[in-house]
C-alpha cells in the first residue's frame, strides 16, 4: 500500500467519492427514465398493485425525501467515513431496485423515500 501525505489522501478520497457517486447517480438515472413505462405497463396489467402514475408521485416522494434529508445528512456525514456513506446510499439504492421483482404500491412509494435519503 502506498503511504500518501495526509493532503493527498484527502484529494484522492474526494475523487474516489465523487466517481463512486457519479456512477451510482448515472445508474438511477438510466432506470428512471424507463421506471414509468414499466409502472404504467404494470398498472395496465393489474390496476389494484400501483398507480397509473406512480412514477411521478414517486419522484416527487424522492425529492421531498431529498430535501428533508439535505438537512440532517451533514451530521450524520460527520460520524460515518466516506466509505460508510458510500456503503449506506448503494445499499439504499439497492432496495429501490429490489421492488422491481415484485411491484407493490406501498414497496415503490418506500423505497423512492430510501432514494431520496440515499442522494443526499
Amino acid at each position: 500500500m502506498v503511504s500518501l501525505r495526509p493532503r493527498t489522501h484527502e484529494i484522492v478520497s474526494c475523487i474516489q467519492f465523487g466517481c463512486a457517486s457519479m456512477f451510482m447517480f448515472a445508474g438511477y438515472l438510466c432506470t428512471s427514465f424507463i421506471a414509468e413505462s414499466i409502472l404504467h405497463s404494470i398498472h395496465q396489467d393489474n390496476p389494484g398493485a400501483i398507480s397509473e402514475y406512480a412514477g411521478y408521485y414517486g419522484a416527487a416522494i424522492q425529492f421531498g425525501a431529498l430535501a428533508v434529508s439535505s438537512i440532517i445528512t451533514p451530521s450524520v456525514l460527520h460520524y460515518l467515513t466516506s466509505k460508510w456513506s458510500l456503503v449506506l446510499s448503494s445499499s439504499l439504492f439497492a432496495m429501490y431496485y429490489v421492488g422491481f421483482a415484485k411491484v407493490t404500491w406501498w414497496y415503490f412509494y418506500l423505497s423512492q423515500v430510501f432514494v431520496g435519503f440515499g442522494y443526499a
